[in-house]
């Protein structure tokens, strides 16, 4: 399985237009590189962007033959779910409710997640509130992202946390 990882992608390549540019680069990339099959599956994952997930169409389109999956990537949930329920050392209810939501998330469980969440709406700080409904947008805009989860070529994509535990490391 070959990867292709896409990070820091310019605001002016999100532009639709432009994302066609790019994903054509991206694709002759793919192309002259991979040796592409009728059996391989294509993974795209994401943070939830609409331009991501519009990549993952294109793809398909290309490769009508193929499967491409797009998944939310587990580093960009499970960073909200820490803002939401921080102090778990101290308090029982955030650490209950982390470790179901990203239970929740790894095996798919998108209805259980979104219920999850929705019910924190009555001990979250209100703080916290605007992340909330923001995270639960996010959730009801990548269905698929979150019923992806589980499956079997979701390696997962770790390079930001990567990053962050090297700059963590230098600091």
């Amino acid at each position: 399985m070959g990867v292709i990882e896409l990070d820091n992608i310019p605001e002016y390549i999100k532009k639709n237009s432009k994302l066609t540019n790019f994903v054509n680069k991206l694709l002759t990339l793919i192309t002259n590189y991979y040796d592409i099959n009728d059996n391989i599956e294509f993974m795209v994952l994401g943070d939830g962007a609409t331009w991501i997930k519009n990549m993952a169409k294109f793809i398909q389109e290309y490769f009508p033959k193929n499967k491409v999956h797009y998944t939310i990537d587990k580093f960009h949930l499970t960073s909200r779910f820490k803002k939401l329920y921080p102090y778990q050392s101290k308090n029982k209810e955030n650490r209950e409710t982390y470790h179901k939501t990203v239970d929740y998330f790894y095996n798919g469980k998108y209805e259980e997640l979104l219920q999850c969440l929705e019910s924190s709406t009555s001990f979250i700080k209100e703080s916290k509130m605007k992340l909330l409904k923001d995270t639960i947008r996010l959730i009801k805009n990548n269905e698929e992202g979150v019923k992806n989860q589980t499956l079997w070529n979701n390696i997962g994509c770790h390079i930001e946390g990567d990053i962050s535990h090297y700059c963590k490391g230098i600091f």
